[in-house]
């Protein structure tokens, strides 16, 4: 085992072409199988509420209401990526500066509230937690796995595939069965749909230049736009919506005057076709929708939140520094008798790994957050070429976005356990992504092709 500096100059970016990249894994059935099933896991939501044709029976859960054909599919994609490794001889695993508060993460809000629960039940099963913390944390070093720093287009290109297809999906929900309390119902979904407005947005303000690669993209997206923004909206997603304004207010504050200006005409024509969108929900149903966040009476989800709050925030008042173990379900401290539609995992990031891991558990999950946010500045500032300051906004708003919104949904859960994880390794591929190391004297040293190497190093097995 031996440490490799990326060895390619920023005149030589990217090392191979897009289309070289797809054939890279095209060229065998592991490579094609590794693309598809990853665009796939990224992507199908199973949510059945949205009375979506695009939902599959095949793929319900067959144990315990989780486990299923699309967990058998998430587990193999490693599978094929390491056959696919093995065969082409290319062995090299490339790190992470997130890798240490992602594994702070796993222990203190993953292995220890599950080794409580196997204490304290003296037996051993899996729960439905598992799915949440740890395949965060599981689908995070898969990704590391599977791609590399050379896969940046490619990256994006199945970010905005899935941005395609729930575009198609929320437009045929709307045709078929019109505007319920919202058309897509998923978190993911929501995600997915705000990146492809941001990322548009940030597209027309980061001009192309001479990257032919990153103007495809840009083109693609600004004609996106359109049907994107009218289905973000009508989705319903309040969270996510709020958090798009917030993410556009302070990617303007990280832009450059002249990419600030350009912004401002994208978002223009953004906010009217939000209009659009709100007029295919009607206008009463969508100011009912967001004024019901600061009237939580006048709405049913909003209220389940801050019931869910308060009887949270009287569990952890008895146990604030230890948290309770998987499996132990939030308990009513209320006079009222509702449905808990969400024993577990509550709708807020926050206080469920506060609940789980305790205090240290919360401190982990935010030196997370903290770490990409630096991540993020750094790969703002340490872009040269278009496309590389394009991803960087660009994922700088997905960040914020799940700031936000963890506020007010499980961002552990709902495929944003695959997605945001997905997110979190391109941006460790981005130039600037690790911090400059530091000499004995303190001075920061200027690693050879720093500015380009989307890392420090790569872990070479078996040279």
């Amino acid at each position: 085992m031996q440490t490799e500096q990326s060895t390619f100059s920023q005149s030589q970016w990217p090392p191979w072409p897009p289309l070289q990249r797809w054939l890279y894994h095209a060229g065998d059935p592991c490579g094609v199988l590794v693309v598809l099933l990853t665009v796939f896991i990224l992507h199908y939501e199973t949510r059945p509420d949205n009375f979506s044709p695009f939902v599959l029976s095949i793929f319900d859960p067959w144990v315990g209401g989780r486990f299923g054909l699309l967990d058998v599919i998430l587990f193999s994609i490693p599978i094929f990526g390491i056959l696919r490794r093995v065969v082409r001889g290319h062995l090299t695993i490339y790190r992470s500066s997130l890798s240490r508060p992602m594994i702070a993460l796993a222990i203190f809000c993953g292995l220890i509230p599950m080794i409580r629960m196997f204490v304290a039940e003296q037996g051993f099963r899996f729960s439905w937690e598992m799915f949440a913390v740890p395949m965060t944390i599981f689908c995070f070093f898969m990704w590391l796995l599977i791609f590399e720093p050379d896969d940046l287009y490619l990256m994006a290109w199945i970010v905005i595939a899935g941005g395609v297809y729930k575009t198609i999906e929320a437009s045929t929900i709307y045709l078929n069965v019109g505007v319920l309390w919202g058309l897509l119902t998923g978190w993911g979904d929501a995600m997915i749909l705000a990146l492809m407005v941001v990322g548009a947005i940030v597209a027309y303000a980061v001009q192309p230049k001479d990257d032919p690669y990153y103007r495809r993209i840009r083109t693609f997206l600004l004609c996106a736009l359109p049907f994107t923004g009218i289905m973000f909206v009508m989705c319903l997603r309040r969270s996510y919506l709020i958090g798009v304004i917030i993410a556009v207010v302070v990617l303007a504050i990280a832009m450059n005057r002249n990419e600030r200006r350009a912004a401002k005409g994208a978002i223009v024509a953004s906010t009217l076709l939000f209009f659009i969108g709100i007029l295919g929900i009607g206008l009463g149903s969508f100011v009912d929708r967001l004024s019901s966040i600061a009237e939580p009476g006048k709405e049913g989800s909003a209220a389940y939140r801050a019931l869910e709050v308060y009887n949270l925030a009287n569990m952890l008042v008895e146990n604030p520094w230890y948290g309770y173990p998987f499996g132990e379900k939030i308990k009513n401290y209320t006079i009222l008798e509702y449905e808990n539609v969400s024993e577990l995992v509550p709708h807020n990031a926050y206080l469920y790994v506060w609940l789980r891991g305790g205090i240290v558990g919360l401190l982990a999950w935010i030196w997370v957050l903290a770490a990409m946010v630096a991540m993020h500045r750094r790969t703002i500032n340490a872009a040269a070429r278009p496309f590389h300051r394009f991803v960087a906004l660009w994922l700088y708003s997905s960040t914020l976005i799940l700031i936000f919104s963890g506020l007010f949904t499980p961002v552990f859960a709902e495929r944003l356990q695959q997605f945001y994880p997905f997110v979190m390794v391109m941006t460790s591929y981005l130039p600037g992504a690790w911090k400059p190391r530091k000499n004995l004297s303190g001075q920061h040293l200027q690693l050879p092709n720093s500015a380009a190497a989307p890392n420090s190093g790569a872990t070479v097995l078996g040279a």
